[in-house]
């Protein structure tokens, strides 16, 4: 396919994929309110992790089932973004910025390695992207991301900046109850595995 066709194809499925509320993206609002740099370190550990995903993806696709790893996915998932979300509200008063350590880089990777809609992500959009469109997809795909983590955390810091505490504690509440809903929604399908619903 004509390279000017899968550039912006691939953008639009980077952004596509990184834009939809979901924990990431509450934990990069959370951490962008005071610091650009903080929120932009979240980011980029997801983007990283989805980086790890296709490696791995492409690299055993045939050998192995990732199937089997959903129940352990699921559960850790929710774990995750229950101690975030429960964090986020006991100690978001005193937050302080983490701008010049790797903690935030971190926690992003680590959110999107027990992230289930991003595995799953991979495992039936990723796989078929690429075997339809071949791996220069990606580089622009990867693009798309970076173009939504440096615009969300400009977005949220300078908000902050101009409309103050209002718009931290509006952000805040919705960071924290996304992450609630998808705790809850990880919890729930674990039981839909074992046939418990």
């Amino acid at each position: 396919m004509n390279i000017y066709l899968i550039a912006p194809l691939g953008i639009f499925l980077g952004l596509s994929m990184a834009a939809p509320p979901g924990p990431v993206n509450s934990l990069i609002i959370e951490r962008s309110i005071k610091s650009l740099y903080d929120g932009a370190k979240i980011g980029f550990g997801a983007m990283t992790a989805d980086f790890i995903f296709m490696v791995l993806i492409f690299a055993f696709q045939k050998t192995i089932n990732f199937s089997y790893f959903l129940p352990i996915i699921y559960l850790a998932g929710a774990l995750v973004f229950l101690y975030f979300a429960i964090d986020m509200k006991l100690h978001n008063a005193e937050s302080t910025s983490n701008e010049f350590t790797f903690y935030g880089y971190f926690k992003g990777l680590g959110t999107g390695l027990v992230n289930p809609y991003q595995i799953i992500w991979w495992l039936s959009a990723g796989l078929a992207i690429f075997e339809t469109f071949g791996f220069t997809l990606f580089y622009f795909f990867f693009i798309g991301i970076c173009i939504w983590i440096i615009t969300i955390t400009a977005l949220v810091h300078y908000s902050y900046l101009k409309y103050g505490d209002v718009i931290r504690r509006i952000l805040t509440h919705f960071s924290f109850v996304v992450l609630l809903i998808f705790s809850a929604i990880f919890i729930y399908e674990e039981l839909l595995i074992f046939h418990l619903f």
